[in-house]
């Protein structure tokens, strides 16, 4: 019989910390973000990436630097993601401009990729078959807390510290896992010997950033710059590139092959659509309360609760009814409801009226907590025990992709929206005053502070137009969504309780 580590609860604290930090990053810089860009003088273009690097970084990253955890070993790869992680944060508090804040951020995400396989590797292994599930309730739970609070506690500390204090928070974070890992002494795990496909990790590396950084381009100089168009089309077709490599190579980075499961790619294609719906348009809402509704950082984030409580209390019961019922029932119910809550925030969103997107989110939150857990699990039972690994690799890049491109996409959206918005004739006849409406509607803060009373709240309803068209957008992803989930064919042919945990 497996002999449990008698350290193992202090690995597994170690373990929540790391991936509560990287949870807590990613909603705390969207109510920082209005304090950021005024402090920083941030232009719009600088705006988006302050928020979209980070996620890019990661989505890029996580497959190769999942497969070093495996070379190196996961408890190196751990605590050297967490190191680095740590001392990026360090340096975002510190950024003096937006240049310096844009590359530490960038940085940021390389250590998440480093330690979040890391650290999900380790949960499992240290945990026997009757105990895992519960480690992994614990891990991902409390860690899903933190992207629940994230947003007030961000709001608190802009409003009583400084936005610098929401990355500083990382370290005492960064330095009670450091401790509590070494503390817990986790086994050697034995190393991989494996064939790192550096060809693959090059195509993706350079094809994504290429194809997000060409769309979020076209949204400040137009489809018809010299370097928009060669930028979006090479990074597709390094993207495509890509595929066909993973099918073809012995080891591949992501095992693509998986996806011939025609339930399997349903999932993942899921859990993509609704990640780009999801991430894009709550990063937007943030600055849409801040900017239109005019809450503090504090109720900015605190506006969030109707859409992060629901997820909390539906996932835990969804699994259930997931080891009852299979993955269509929940995952259909769920994403109707998403659609219908999608749709409702976007009523709000273009009224203004917060009870509306409030109703509308706390629709959308129950929706996407009762079919997430379903899905990535359904996708994890289909495969056996030695590709879940792989598989788990497939399903997180499919989101994470899904993530940084519903940002980019759903934010070029809306500036398109903005720019095609009739303005009133005073403005309209002055090109460059136009010019800085739209760019403060963006997020400009130079242009912003340049306009009188009366240009800023035209540079408001574009804002509003701009965020609601993007609801649209996400409305239509979240039924597309619904659509790939009748693709499900029959259930997978086992699904035992460790596929469930």
């Amino acid at each position: 019989m497996e002999t449990p580590h008698p350290r193992r609860a202090l690995a597994l604290v170690a373990m929540t910390g790391s991936l509560s930090m990287i949870m807590l990053d990613v909603t705390v810089m969207g109510v920082a973000l209005p304090s950021v860009r005024e402090s920083l003088h941030m232009s719009a273009s600088q705006t988006q990436w302050a928020i979209n690097s980070y996620v890019l970084a990661l989505a890029s990253a996580v497959a190769f630097l999942g497969k070093i955890g495996d070379v190196i070993g996961r408890t190196r790869a751990f605590l050297g993601g967490v190191v680095l992680f740590a001392l990026a944060s360090a340096m975002v508090g510190a950024a003096p401009n937006a240049e310096t804040l844009i590359l530490w951020r960038v940085i940021q995400g390389f250590g998440a990729a480093l330690m979040q396989p890391a650290s999900a590797a380790m949960v499992t292994s240290l945990y026997r078959d009757g105990e895992r599930g519960r480690a992994m309730g614990i891990y991902v739970g409390i860690s899903m807390s933190f992207l629940a609070i994230g947003p007030v506690l961000g709001g608190i500390i802009v409003e009583s510290l400084s936005w610098r204090w929401c990355f500083y928070l990382n370290l005492p974070i960064a330095i009670c896992a450091i401790a509590l890992t070494i503390a817990a002494n986790p086994p050697k795990f034995p190393r991989q010997t494996l064939s790192i496909d550096i060809v693959g990790a090059l195509l993706l590396f350079l094809g994504l950033p290429s194809f997000v950084a060409g769309v979020q381009l076209s949204s400040t100089r137009g489809w018809n710059d010299a370097l928009v168009a060669p930028m979006v089309l090479g990074g597709g077709a390094l993207a495509l590139a890509f595929l066909w490599w993973e099918l073809r190579h012995p080891t591949p980075l992501i095992r693509i092959s998986l996806l011939r499961d025609r339930g399997f790619l349903a999932s993942a294609l899921v859990l993509l659509v609704v990640q780009f719906a999801m991430t894009g348009l709550i990063i937007q809402q943030s600055l849409y309360a801040q900017t239109v509704l005019g809450f503090s950082p504090v109720m900015a984030g605190a506006s969030l609760m109707p859409m992060m409580i629901p997820i909390l209390l539906v996932v835990p019961r969804a699994g259930k009814w997931y080891d009852k019922v299979g993955v269509r029932i929940p995952s259909i119910i769920g994403l109707a409801l998403a659609s219908v809550g999608m749709a409702t925030m976007t009523v709000g969103l273009w009224f203004r009226i917060y009870g509306v997107l409030a109703v509308g989110m706390a629709l959308f939150g129950a929706g996407i907590g009762l079919a997430m857990s379903p899905t990535n699990t359904d996708a994890l039972a289909r495969v056996s025990i030695a590709q879940r690994g792989e598989a788990s690799g497939v399903i997180q890049t499919f989101r994470q992709v899904g993530g940084t491109t519903g940002l980019a996409i759903l934010m070029t959206v809306s500036v398109l929206a903005m720019r095609m918005s009739t303005l009133p004739a005073d403005i309209a006849q002055d090109p460059a005053l136009a010019e800085r409406v739209i760019l403060a509607a963006q997020g400009d803060d130079v242009a912003l502070k340049s306009l009188s009373e009366p240009a800023r709240s035209v540079a408001t309803d574009l804002l509003v137009h701009g965020t609601a068209l993007s609801g649209v957008v996400a409305t239509c992803c979240c039924l597309l969504a619904l659509f790939f989930s009748f693709l499900w064919s029959q259930p997978p042919q086992s699904r035992t309780p460790e596929a469930s945990n």
